[in-house]
C-alpha cells in the first residue's frame, strides 16, 4: 500500500489498486456466466461481442459488465499514474489503461449499433 508523508497508509491509493485487481476478474466472470446462460453459445467458436448484442436482460448485463470493467481500468490507470514516482513519471501506462478502458466501454455502443 502506498505511504504518504506522515507514514499512514493511503486508502484512496489502495482502492485504486484494488480496481485494477477487480477489473479482469469481473470481465472474465461476466463473459463466462453470460456465455453459459446463452443457449447455443460457445466460447470456443463464437466471439464474446455476440453476448453484448443479445436483446433483453443478458445482453444488458454483459454490456454493464463491460462498462464497469472499463471504468475500473481507467480508475486503476489514474492510481497507477499517481502512485508511481508521485505522478512525475511518464504517463504511457496511464494512457494505455485509459485507452483499454474506453475500448471496453465503447464496445457496448458498437454492439448495440451493429447487432
Amino acid at each position: 500500500m502506498a505511504r504518504n508523508e506522515t507514514g499512514k497508509g493511503n486508502k484512496s491509493q489502495a482502492a485504486l489498486a484494488i480496481a485494477g485487481i477487480v477489473a479482469p476478474i469481473l470481465y472474465i466472470s461476466v463473459a463466462t456466466i453470460m456465455g453459459l446462460l446463452e443457449p447455443g453459445y460457445s466460447h470456443r467458436t463464437m466471439m464474446m461481442s455476440i453476448l453484448g448484442g443479445i436483446g433483453g436482460l443478458r445482453g444488458t448485463a454483459f454490456n454493464i459488465g463491460l462498462v464497469l470493467t472499463g471504468t475500473l481500468l481507467i480508475t486503476f490507470g489514474c492510481g497507477l499514474y499517481r502512485g508511481i514516482n508521485q505522478g512525475k513519471g511518464t504517463p504511457i501506462g496511464f494512457i494505455l489503461l485509459v485507452i483499454a478502458g474506453l475500448v471496453a466501454q465503447g464496445e457496448t455502443v458498437i454492439d448495440r449499433i451493429y447487432h
